[in-house]
């Protein structure tokens, strides 16, 4: 069977085009937009402030995030399977409609003043389970407005939002919170606006038209199993997969020790730990620009092993920088290799995958974003112990060493090229010269709508074939 060699956006097709060329990827982002700035306004802004206003208790900001960052966690996965099973335009707007109900009852409670602290942190859980569901779906849908061979140039485009996002809501909620100057009820206004930019989301994704892909039809605990047994089997699924998690728990903790440098380190409050933030984020929007630019670079593998080294490098000179303004400076050059070696990571992982595994691969991938908290259990030892510079400085180190071993010992990762062909033979519509057509519902697995004996119906039953044939030997 022939593979195809996928062919880079060329420099002509630049964001713009982009968004001329899909109009269904442009409603998807504005829809995108609102709803990553509604989390951002829940999560990084109003969670925490209604849960230290009510108790005045920092212990409880631990059970709180903890609520969040644990269906983020130990439900991604059945997410993916959803994803794959089910229509993800129907999934997210269920996602996003009932994550907009549940936020503007939180809304209601503060607005009444009769929000309580058990109200909060059981908002974080059901929160969390959303974005279990929601991330994975997020990541098949975009993935099938568009074609296979500009996913280099969207990918980045898709992940800007967050980091933008991150330095502008959490100020436009704290202006909005201040001006209303009612206490705790003040939070009100921000918390209904977020529910706003879910509902948008919901609504904007059903009207697009999605690329027709293979649907998982059997029981949720096999596809489960599948789509375990594909990155295992695959093994670079399972090196990216297992380099992201690790890099998120000891790399991406060291934002959670923000505040103890503030105080500690740089004798400094508030302002300082939204300053430093602030320059992180900074640093994610250049280093995804300079992914863009390096769109059509050959060694792919090389950047997301160098994007990881320099992120963990600069992590250890932030934790030693001797001043202030160096710090902010260290703290900027993180986020931009950060950047670097996750859009690098995420464009190959959506360029591999085939279309009736990509909600499971990419749920399993997205749950390095919720396990970033786990890090800060070991490492908040190490500072309580020592200091916070070593707490940091160890975590940088540990990313380092496991990035030197992906680069010695797995030449799968170092070899990765853009236009090299996929692990794996893609099915209709997965040919980087497919362009999206009108879903038909998804046709479930084993009718494809293909002629028999065509590749494209080999190619695309392929991934999920291994595992079947598997299950009849066994059962044999």
């Amino acid at each position: 069977m022939t593979q195809t060699a996928f062919r880079p956006a060329t420099r002509s097709s630049g964001i713009l085009s982009i968004f001329s060329k899909y109009p269904d990827f442009r409603r998807y982002y504005i829809g995108l937009t609102t709803s990553v700035f509604g989390y951002r306004m829940i999560v990084d802004f109003s969670l925490g402030v209604l849960i230290y206003d009510i108790t005045g208790d920092s212990r409880y900001l631990g059970w709180m995030f903890l609520a969040l960052a644990v269906p983020t966690v130990t439900l991604n996965l059945l997410g993916g399977v959803f994803a794959d099973k089910f229509d993800p335009r129907r999934l997210m707007g269920v996602v996003e409609s009932l994550t907009a109900i549940m936020v503007a009852g939180l809304g209601v409670l503060t607005f009444t003043e009769t929000v309580e602290a058990w109200h909060v942190i059981v908002a974080g859980g059901l929160f969390g389970t959303g974005q279990a569901f929601g991330e994975a779906a997020r990541a098949s849908l975009y993935a099938r407005l568009i074609e296979r061979r500009d996913m280099t140039l969207v990918v980045p485009l898709n992940s800007i939002v967050w980091p933008t996002t991150r330095s502008i809501a959490p100020f436009a909620a704290g202006y909005i919170a201040g001006k209303a100057g009612i206490g705790t009820a003040g939070v009100a206004p921000v918390v209904f606006a977020a529910a706003a930019g879910f509902m948008l989301m919901a609504i904007m994704c059903q009207t697009l038209t999605l690329r027709p892909s293979e649907r998982a039809s059997r029981s949720v605990i096999r596809e489960m199993i599948t789509g375990v047994q594909f990155i295992v089997e695959h093994r670079i699924f399972l090196y990216l997969v297992s380099f992201s998690i690790f890099t998120a728990i000891f790399g991406m903790s060291y934002l959670m020790f923000m505040p103890a440098f503030a105080k500690e380190i740089f004798d400094g409050e508030q302002e300082v730990v939204g300053t430093l933030l602030m320059f992180a984020g900074l640093g994610s929007i250049v280093g995804l620009v300079v992914s863009m630019a390096l769109a059509r670079a050959e060694r792919r593998g090389l950047i997301i092993i160098g994007g990881a080294m320099g992120f963990g490098t600069f992590i250890m000179l932030f934790a030693m920088a001797p001043w202030y303004p160096l710090s902010l400076a260290m703290v900027l050059m993180a986020g931009v290799c950060n950047s670097l070696y996750l859009t690098a990571v995420m464009t190959t992982l959506q360029m591999q995958v085939p279309d009736a595994l990509r909600g499971r691969v990419m749920g399993i991938y997205t749950i390095c974003y919720g396990s970033i908290p786990l890090g800060t259990i070991p490492l908040s030892q190490v500072s309580h112990l020592t200091d916070p510079r070593v707490a940091v400085a160890m975590g940088g180190a540990l990313v380092i060493g496991f990035a030197i071993c992906i680069a010695l010992f797995t030449s799968r990762v170092r070899s990765i090229k853009t236009s090299q062909p996929s692990v794996v033979p893609h099915g209709a519509g997965d040919d980087a010269d497919d362009k999206p057509g009108r879903d038909d519902g998804n046709k479930p697995s084993g009718d494809n709508g293909n002629k028999p004996g065509g590749d494209d119906s080999l190619g695309s039953r392929q991934p999920l074939e291994s595992s079947r044939s598997e299950s009849r030997q066994s059962a044999v």
